[in-house]
């Protein structure tokens, strides 16, 4: 938010600055609240003298656990109406389980467990679904397999998106 302090048509900087101007009035009539990973939300608040004093109050909360991981997949498959095949469900949670024990301080917690399952793994079933060949029923499109389940963590262990390349877009010379 404000990577560069000491130019002041930067958006961080501005923004900063419109907080001080409302949160130093006697009684504001809002809550402010700001939310974002530790390390850069230190470094935010410490671009101002008086901007830490303006937020009195901090709450960190924890990452997640491999187990309450494992919960908020099993629930996302549910809602959607898929099955997981019994080694399917153990190949999920040794997969969760090696995400939180190599995550990095960018670790998304639900929202990487979110990616995994609907960017992931159901996209990995559906291509396996479809390449079987033959005739395709419900039951198989809805029953996710061991083999779903580790040809997505292939894509998403977390150190692995940290440092994938992200093509780019538009024209090149």
């Amino acid at each position: 938010l404000t990577a560069d302090k000491d130019n002041r048509k930067d958006f961080g900087y501005r923004a900063v600055e419109c907080l001080l101007t409302v949160l130093s009035r006697n009684s504001p009539d809002m809550i402010v609240v700001l939310a974002g990973y530790e390390k850069e939300m230190n470094q935010m608040l410490a671009t101002n003298p008086g901007l830490r004093g303006r937020f009195p109050h901090t709450l960190r909360f924890e990452d997640y656990s491999a187990d309450e991981l494992m919960e908020i997949a099993l629930q996302l498959f549910r809602k959607e109406e898929y099955i997981l095949t019994g080694e399917a469900g153990r190949q999920l949670y040794e997969t969760i389980s090696e995400a939180v024990a190599d995550k990095t301080e960018s670790f998304s917690n639900a929202r990487w467990i979110e990616q995994y399952v609907y960017s992931g793994i159901l996209p990995a079933m559906a291509e396996r679904v479809l390449n079987r060949g033959g005739a395709i029923d419900k039951e198989s499109c809805r029953t996710v397999e061991k083999e779903d389940v580790e040809t997505a963590f292939l894509k998403f262990k977390p150190r692995q998106i940290e440092t994938a390349v992200i093509p780019r877009i538009g024209f090149r010379a």
